[in-house]
């Protein structure tokens, strides 16, 4: 499954890349599914940051 997640957004990032320079790149799209969801301030990067398991 999480390789099937990898090659979809390797897919989506590929596909902007090649498209018309006017068009909306990945980031925009997703920015524009999530417009709606009533977050007011920028959420904060976590580079560098270790992931930790939900269980």
């Amino acid at each position: 499954m999480e390789e099937e997640a990898w090659l979809i957004l390797a897919q989506a990032v590929t596909s902007d890349e090649e498209s018309s320079p006017g068009a909306a790149g990945l980031g925009s799209r997703m920015a524009a599914l999530f417009a709606d969801a009533g977050l007011e301030d920028p959420i904060s990067e976590w580079r560098g940051v270790e992931a930790i398991s939900a269980a």
